[in-house]
């Protein structure tokens, strides 16, 4: 099967904050279930499906946050949840994809690299999916069984959203970060 990536990136400032999911299946909807992991260790890293703009902050929930401490010493490298079936699914994770110094001369020369990379596709009713994300983008696979441990049976296709690009602002609240914007 084809793999289709997006890859975004953007530069923005922001801190570390913890959030509850908000994100609720819509009621009747058949299902499919989405397990999103990271191969980086990230803490707080926040996993969002977006609606059916997917630029817009307002339309976007969290589903999960992942690496984030649940108790002592325990932490969560991946999350599962269910989608709606046989309908465009997007979800992305804003994360923290490096940090510098630019020596300016001034005091205050650091940054910090944001990105937020998406994946786009229509999962069938009662199949299970692995999203895998990378700092500059995420790639969804189907899997061989419901068991979130399954082997992963292909890519899957996921279109390219281009109608939305990264910024340097958030567009989303100090709770819930979100740097996609309209071309």
């Amino acid at each position: 099967m084809k793999t289709v990536a997006l890859a975004l990136s953007g530069i923005v400032l922001s801190g570390c904050i913890n959030l509850t999911p908000d994100y609720v299946l819509p009621a009747g909807a058949q299902t499919s279930q989405i397990k999103v992991t990271t191969i980086y260790g990230y803490v707080n890293l926040h996993v969002v499906v977006h609606g059916a703009d997917v630029c817009h902050a307002g339309q976007a929930r969290l589903a999960a946050t992942l690496t984030n401490i649940e108790a002592i010493g325990v932490r969560k490298k991946d999350a599962v949840f269910q989608v709606p079936a046989d309908r465009p699914v997007t979800v992305s994770v804003p994360m923290k994809a490096g940090e510098g110094y630019i020596e300016t001369g001034n005091p205050g020369g650091e940054y910090m690299v944001y990105t937020q990379p998406m994946v786009t596709f229509t999962p069938e009713a009662g199949k299970s999916y692995e999203i895998e994300f990378e700092r500059m983008k995420g790639i969804a696979y189907e899997l061989a069984s419901a068991d979130p441990g399954a082997a992963r049976a292909g890519s899957v296709l996921s279109r390219i959203d281009e109608s939305c690009r990264v910024t340097t602002t958030n567009h989303g609240s100090q709770k819930m970060p979100f740097y996609l914007e309209k071309r």
